[in-house]
């Protein structure tokens, strides 16, 4: 069924002469019916009227000006060609969708309650980007209703097994590991690069290191893309992507490697940075920034620390736990003449 305006517009259309087979438009004859199917937009009359493919000057009340071709307009259910106006119907849609999502019960049997804002991560408030929803939920496992998620994981079956209070959830870590052995069975690479012009030394995992390493700058909100590396130096931009790899190791199971990780790190904490980080990477909350080491760290050595754990983890038939409480317990170190603490190199 047509809306008034639609009707309206539509009347005024087949009052106008015709020509050639269709209606003869004019800038004016344009305006008014322009102004009568969408009341917020204005066609100025003082344009040269050429053909219905060349654009002309529409002004939007909320959004602007804006140019756009006749044609656009004049076809059914095209819309009004304003892109704010676009993005704010299609930003109304999804809310409508985001809150049908209310008093759903998920795979994993929690409730969600409440639609309550969303998670803006560094690289989508780059971009302009909303972000994704986050839902208060009732706890399918204790029934405690205090609990947010991301409605992505919500959504996910064995995503988010429960609660903080009952469970690790989807957070990564060696107890996670131990309660769902399933998650970390995906692949994975321990790997050592350079950061920051070679300033830090930074131990980490991922299944995709192309992707890890460039997420520097993905996420640097002032780190333009578009630019050469020569443009970005004589701008004063700095460069937050990862640079030399020292060591990139080969996928393993991701409880191994993370459990190696985390052995690694406390092996390294006398290398901890003592001055204080770049201010760049603090404002544009640089992912890893605790997992820094100071250039003084042999990567070597950490190399070498990774192949003697891989070994004992493998010669126990894959029981890294045992492996990693060990050296947790043992406080196996990294120091400048070597590796310590009861290994047998």
């Amino acid at each position: 069924m047509k809306t008034k305006e639609e009707s309206n517009a539509e009347k005024y259309r087949e009052s106008l002469p015709k020509r050639k087979g269709g209606t003869g438009w004019t800038t004016e004859s344009y305006s008014t019916y322009v102004s009568l199917l969408y009341p917020h937009i204005t066609v100025p009359i003082n344009q040269e009227w050429k053909v219905v493919m060349s654009k002309l000057t529409h002004i939007c009340e909320k959004h602007g000006s804006y140019e756009a071709p006749p044609h656009a307009l004049l076809k059914e259910n095209t819309g009004c060609q304003c892109q704010g106006c676009f993005n704010d119907e299609l930003a109304a849609r999804k809310l409508e969708v985001t809150l049908s999502f209310i008093g759903q019960v998920t795979p994993d049997g929690h409730t969600i309650l409440e639609h309550i804002g969303y998670h803006q991560s560094p690289s989508q408030k780059k971009k302009g980007r909303k972000g994704a929803a986050l839902y208060l939920y009732k706890c399918g496992v204790c029934g405690d209703e205090t609990s947010i998620s991301l409605g992505n994981d919500l959504k996910k079956k064995g995503e988010i097994t429960g609660c903080p209070k009952c469970s690790s959830g989807r957070r990564e870590s060696i107890s996670t590991y131990m309660r769902h052995p399933e998650k970390g069975q995906k692949p994975c690479c321990l790997y050592v690069s350079n950061v920051y012009y070679g300033d830090y030394i930074k131990v980490g995992i991922t299944n995709n290191y192309d992707r890890r390493s460039a997420q520097g700058n993905t996420n640097n909100l002032l780190y333009d893309s578009k630019l050469t590396p020569k443009q970005h130096y004589l701008a004063g931009n700095e460069d937050l992507s990862y640079e030399d790899l020292w060591f990139k190791s080969k996928d393993y199971p991701r409880s191994w490697i993370y459990a190696i990780e985390q052995i690694i790190h406390r092996a390294t904490l006398a290398y901890v940075p003592k001055k204080p980080l770049p201010q760049i990477m603090i404002e544009c909350m640089w992912s890893g920034q605790s997992e820094l080491r100071d250039d003084t760290l042999d990567p070597q050595l950490v190399k070498k620390l990774f192949h003697i754990l891989l070994k004992e983890i493998k010669s126990n038939d894959g029981d890294w736990v045992t492996v990693y409480n060990k050296h947790i317990n043992q406080q196996t170190t990294i120091t400048h003449t070597g590796i310590t603490q009861q290994i047998e190199l």
